[in-house]
């Protein structure tokens, strides 16, 4: 198991690990049932940020040890899931009548691009925007939602037949198209033409 007493976490490019680590943490609670609703009060009030951060300290602390054979985002993905898996699975999360606790909506002004367009939108709907503006995109963010655990960078940039350097590439460019989705979607709620049907005019 790999020392994270010794592990220097400042070489950790947190601007691409973090959204990711969000992305999964994201894409599982929306597939599960809180408080007896889909997309119901999460027990605690906890959100994807909360889920990130404790898997992040309970492996610094050695809480969970880190196997050197899995890179930290497919550790840090694993602890994540097992802490959802284990708060839905919970007597706290059978229960129905929250009047008196507190709780939040899944909801979190402090979302990344990337997990805002997951939680405001159906994500079939996310996904066959991306599939329009480039497969790859859709495959990188669908192993990220769907296949956290098992997909390190090698093997996306292997599945995707890309180098290491083109999938870094690709995740920025998942980050602007989530922007973007979202702007297109608040464009519609608030009544204006999208920038794709002003594309479409020209």
């Amino acid at each position: 198991m790999a020392e994270t007493n010794d592990f220097d976490w400042m070489q950790i490019d947190w601007n691409d690990l973090y959204p990711r680590l969000l992305l999964v943490a994201e894409g599982k609670l929306n597939r599960l049932i809180w408080r007896g609703t889909r997309f119901g009060p999460i027990p605690g009030g906890q959100t994807s940020h909360d889920f990130v951060q404790a898997a992040i300290e309970k492996t610094k602390a050695g809480i969970r040890a880190w196997n050197p054979e899995i890179s930290i985002f497919q550790h840090l993905a694993g602890v994540i899931l097992s802490d959802i898996n284990h708060l839905a699975n919970s007597v706290e999360n059978q229960i129905t009548n929250y009047d008196d606790e507190k709780v939040i909506p899944i909801e979190d002004h402090r979302a990344s691009p990337e997990t805002s367009a997951i939680r405001r939108s159906q994500e079939e709907a996310f996904l066959a925007f991306l599939q329009a503006k480039n497969p790859k995109l859709r495959i990188l963010a669908f192993s990220i939602l769907h296949d956290p655990t098992r997909l390190g960078s090698l093997e996306l940039a292997t599945k995707l037949n890309l180098s290491i350097c083109q999938l870094d590439s690709l995740k920025r460019a998942l980050r602007r198209a989530a922007e973007e989705f979202l702007k297109n979607e608040h464009e519609l709620a608030a009544g204006q033409p999208t920038t794709m049907q002003l594309e479409g005019r020209d």
